[in-house]
C-alpha cells in the first residue's frame, strides 16, 4: 500500500507542475494530458490504448492526447459533434466499431493514425466542465469484452479529474489575458474597451511618441455573442503589448508599432480560422485599416473625426 501511494504521490505531483505551465496554445496541453492517459492505461494490464478529445476554444473537439496511436495524424482531425456518436455525450458508453463513417477524411486518418479497422469496441466516458460535455476519454478493446467494473471506475475516476485539470487550465489562461490588458491599461476610473478611454491614451502618445499607430478592424456583421466572444479572444492574444478597444462593430488599436505584413499574415491567419458555431463553420468577415501617425492622422482632433 505504501508503494501504491508512493507512486500516486509522484504521479500528482509531475501532473500539478505541469499544470503550472502556461498553456497558450491548444496542442500545448498534449504533454499534461498524454501523461494522464499513459497513467491511466498503464494501470491496468488489459488496456493497451485511448485517445482524450477535447473541445477547443472554436468548438471543435480535438484530439489532444493518444496512446497506441499516430499523434501527428490524428491531431489533425477537427469533430463536429454531429461526427461524434450521439450516445457518447449522454454518459459511459461502450460501442461497437463499425468502420462506416460519412466524413472520408475522416475514415482515411482513423485507419491510418487510429487503427480503426483493428478495434473491436470503445469505452468512451465524456468529459464535463459545469454541465457542458467539452470532451471524452476513450480506451480501446481489441479482442474480447476487456472493460470491467475496475476498468470503468478507474476511468470515470480520471474522467472527473481530466475535466478539473482542462478548467483550471481555461480559467488560469483568461485571467491571464484578462490581467495583462487590464494592466497595460492601467485603470484608474474604470474606463476600458470604450473610445474615451482610447482618445484619452492616444493623446499621451502624441504628448510622448514621434511616431506610432492606429488601427481599424470593422467586422462586416454583427455575429452571435457566443462568436464574438470568440472574435474578442483572438484580437485580444495577437495585440496583447498594445490597447485595444471595441465600439459599434468595430476593434480599435493603438500601438507603438504595427507592420502592415502583421494585419496580413498574423492577423489573417487567426480571424479567419473557422469557428464552430450551430455545426455551422463560420469564418468572421471584416475590413481593416492601418494609419502611421502622424504621416496619416496628424493630430487627436484627426483621430477623434476619424473615430466618429
Amino acid at each position: 500500500m505504501d508503494k501504491i501511494n508512493e507512486k500516486n504521490t509522484i504521479i500528482f505531483s509531475k501532473i500539478f507542475k505541469l499544470l503550472s505551465k502556461e498553456y497558450d496554445d491548444f496542442f500545448e496541453m498534449n504533454t499534461i494530458f498524454t501523461y494522464i492517459l499513459e497513467y491511466i492505461i498503464n494501470s491496468n494490464k488489459n488496456l493497451s490504448t485511448g485517445s482524450i478529445i477535447l473541445k477547443d476554444e472554436d468548438g471543435y473537439f480535438r484530439y489532444i492526447a493518444v496512446k497506441g496511436h499516430d499523434y501527428n495524424l490524428l491531431k489533425g482531425i477537427k469533430y463536429r459533434k454531429n461526427d461524434i456518436h450521439k450516445d457518447r455525450f449522454y454518459g459511459i458508453t461502450i460501442l461497437k466499431i463499425k468502420p462506416e463513417i460519412e466524413r472520408y477524411d475522416l475514415f482515411e486518418k482513423l485507419v491510418k493514425g487510429g487503427n480503426l479497422l483493428k478495434i473491436k469496441s470503445i469505452l468512451s466516458i465524456p468529459i464535463n466542465i459545469n454541465n457542458e460535455v467539452v470532451g471524452f476519454l476513450t480506451l480501446d478493446n481489441y479482442t474480447n469484452d476487456i472493460f470491467s467494473d475496475e476498468i470503468i471506475s478507474l476511468a470515470k475516476v480520471y474522467t472527473d479529474f481530466i475535466g478539473i485539470i482542462y478548467e483550471n487550465i481555461i480559467i488560469k489562461k483568461e485571467l491571464n489575458l484578462h490581467n495583462a490588458i487590464i494592466e497595460k491599461a492601467n485603470i484608474t476610473n474604470g474606463i476600458l474597451f470604450n473610445k474615451d478611454f482610447l482618445i484619452k491614451k492616444t493623446k499621451e502618445f502624441f504628448e510622448n511618441n514621434k511616431e506610432f499607430n492606429f488601427a481599424v478592424i470593422k467586422l462586416k456583421k454583427e455575429y452571435d455573442n457566443k462568436i464574438f466572444k470568440i472574435i474578442s479572444r483572438r484580437i485580444n492574444r495577437l495585440f496583447i503589448d498594445d490597447y485595444v478597444a471595441f465600439d459599434n462593430n468595430t476593434f480599435y488599436i493603438l500601438s507603438e508599432y504595427i507592420s502592415n505584413y502583421y494585419f496580413e499574415n498574423d492577423l489573417k491567419n487567426s480571424m479567419e480560422k473557422p469557428i464552430l458555431f450551430e455545426n455551422e463553420d463560420i469564418i468572421p468577415e471584416y475590413d481593416y485599416s492601418l494609419y502611421i501617425i502622424p504621416d496619416e492622422i496628424n493630430s487627436i482632433d484627426d483621430l477623434i473625426f476619424l473615430l466618429n
